[in-house]
């Protein structure tokens, strides 16, 4: 199997609840060997009242992260 045929993209619907625990489940459903995703989904001030899953992903994952800005 070629890397590009490994290659797979997961689209998680938006939902209410934890989406950096959602992240990491499909991942590992997936057997992930990576998982790319961007640093910044909302405003500095909505990130430090919600919370945010990139920073979730980041302490948690088993797998690399690579964030792109």
């Amino acid at each position: 199997m070629t890397q590009a045929e490994r290659i797979r993209k997961i689209i998680l619907p938006g939902s209410e609840g934890d989406a950096g625990a959602a992240i990491l489940r499909a991942a590992a459903q997936s057997g992930a060997d990576l998982v790319v995703m961007g640093a910044y989904g909302r405003s500095w001030l909505a990130e430090w009242v919600l919370g945010g899953a990139t920073r979730h992903v980041l302490r948690h994952a088993c797998v690399p992260l690579l964030m792109a800005s």
